[in-house]
Parts: structure tokens; sequence; C-alpha cells
């Protein structure tokens, strides 16, 4: 198969440089399974650079092996740009080249790698398992949703959704498959990143959905070291004090081109992310006017994201 305290998050949508190469480790554990060393070796294909979907078994700078004596085998890509990649496992026969069994995963394809530029990156995986994020959101008081002329769609910078347009890609349309007004997707886990997405209700049927009848505001989503659950409810993203703390942010001008102020009645931390979910700036907030100078960026839409604890609330800035 070839082939996301309190803080304010400004996330780019447009096309960024790459930062420097940085170094993957692979390290996958074949406890537990057939895997025979004296007859199979391990190896490594994907999209990143230097790798091409090459046939395992054919560069044995894409060997996995085993450093400890034990069931951990290992292997190092010493130069990696930033970006998502696809990556799997191989079984081949000792010595040949071929596309021998493949890592089977529980959703069925390959597992998504993640590379901020800035920072090496180790991989731990265990033979057969990926990390998954699974969303779940709550369409039972949704008055206005039928569920027999009307979809639950999510959209958003979650790898590989890449903002299509709600409606427009079944794999990203969420299902009630018991029934019980809960409508759930999963994704692979890509560690280390924030995403943002918004869940989107689509006519049935609809060949040419627009970007509207979604829930106010967009939400954001950490994804850590392990599977993730996230619970929601159609709609509700900011309630009660949430209002109270958000309601004196200004933020001007609005178009700009690169530098604006945010004008905050309390303390905050922010900092500023792409759309692969990279920091760009972090900075301290205080009470008063706070400048952003985004002019050495692209222009684009820009996300500001206020959270405090739980709470959440999103901007949207326009720099021209």
């Amino acid at each position: 198969m070839k082939r996301i305290f309190t803080t304010i998050t400004i996330l780019l949508i447009a096309t960024f440089a790459s930062f420097a190469q940085v170094s993957v480790t692979f390290h996958l554990d074949t406890k537990g399974t057939n895997f025979d060393p004296s007859t199979t070796d391990v190896y490594i294909s994907g999209d990143a650079a230097g790798i091409d979907w090459a046939t395992p078994g054919s560069d044995p700078n894409l060997q996995l092996t085993d450093t400890t004596n034990g069931s951990i085998y290992s292997v190092v890509l010493p130069s990696v740009d930033s970006g998502y990649y696809y990556i799997d496992y191989y079984q081949t026969a000792k010595g040949v080249a071929e596309w021998g069994p493949e890592w089977p995963t529980p959703l069925g394809h390959d597992r998504m790698l993640y590379v901020d530029g800035k920072h090496n990156v180790v991989v731990n995986d265990k033979w057969g398992e990926v990390l998954t994020v699974t969303l779940n959101v709550d369409m039972n008081q949704v008055t206005t949703f039928d569920s027999t002329t009307q979809d639950v769609y999510i959209a958003g910078n979650i790898y590989p959704m890449s903002w299509e347009t709600a409606g427009t890609n079944p794999k990203f349309e969420l299902k009630d498959t018991n029934h019980d007004g809960i409508y759930s997707i999963a994704f692979d886990s890509i560690s280390g990143a924030d995403f943002f997405y918004k869940y989107y209700l689509v006519s049935s049927g609809d060949t040419i959905p627009e970007w509207t009848d979604s829930q106010q505001g967009w939400r954001l989503l950490s994804v850590s070291a392990q599977n993730t659950h996230i619970n929601n409810t159609f709609g509700l993203v900011a309630t009660g004090i949430n209002n109270i703390q958000f309601k004196h942010i200004r933020i001007y001008p609005n178009p700009s081109t690169g530098r604006f102020t945010l004008y905050t009645d309390r303390n905050y931390k922010a900092k500023v992310m792409n759309m692969l979910g990279q920091t760009i700036i972090s900075k301290q907030l205080f009470k008063g006017n706070n400048t952003f100078n985004l002019t050495n960026n692209p222009t684009g839409i820009y996300f500001v994201r206020v959270q405090s604890g739980i709470h959440t609330k999103t901007f949207k800035v326009i720099v021209r």
C-alpha cells in the first residue's frame, strides 16, 4: 500500500520552506511474533526521500538489525526533510529483495510519520500495532440534524485530510455504528504534532458540498505517544467561563500586511504554528497590547486559537 496553562495558537495556512534535515531512528519490537531471524530479514520502505518505496531487501541501509541480541530491530535514516511520510515494515527471505509480508496494522494502511525538521525523531513500534486517534461526536442534542438526509464529516489538517472540503471524500465521514447518536472516525496517530479540525453536516448525496453548517470554532487536537480518544459534542466548543475570559480579546488591523496587535485583558502565553503543527514563535502575552510580526512569513489565513485550561476560542487573521 503506497501511499495531526493558557495558550494562544496561530495556525498558518500556507506553504513553508523546509527546516534542516534531521535523523529518524526506527525501533521495531518483534517479540511475540513468528519472526525467525535465521531465515528472515526486516526492512522499511516508504515515500521519504532516499527510500522512495525501494523494494525491501534491495538496499542494506534500510535493513533493521538487532543490536541488543533481543527482539528490538533498529535502523537510522540520517537525513530526512520535514514533512509527513508513509512508512511500512516488511519481512523478506534472508538475502532476497521482495515485497514480503507487510506490517499488519489495525486500520489497514501504512504507518504515518511526522518530521518537524528541527528535532531528531525516534519511533518505537511493535509489529502489527499502531497508535490511533479516535474522534467521537455526540449528535443527540442537535435539533437541526436529520440522520436520514444528512451526513457528518470532519475537515481540518489532520494528516492525510489536508483541508479537503467536507463531503468530498467518503473516508472522512463519521459513522454511527452503534445507532446511539455518537458518530466516530479513527486515524493512524502521528505523535508529537498539533492539529485543527471541525465537524460538518453535509446533505446526503450532495455533490457540491459547501463549508457550511459546522459548529462554531476550530478544535485543537494534540497527539501524544498513546492511543487517543476524543469525545466531542457537535456545536459545543466554548461555554460559560470561556466566553467571559475571551470576550475582551481584539486583533487589529485585520486583514494586515503581517504586523498586527492582539489586545487582551489578562496575561496569556502564545505560540505561532504552521499547518503542519510546527511551532514558529513562542512568547508571553501581557495584559494590554501585544504585537505580532509575520512579515517574514508567506501571506495567507491564520487561525488565532485562544486557550485557557480546557476552554478555547478561535479567531481568523488574514495576512496579505
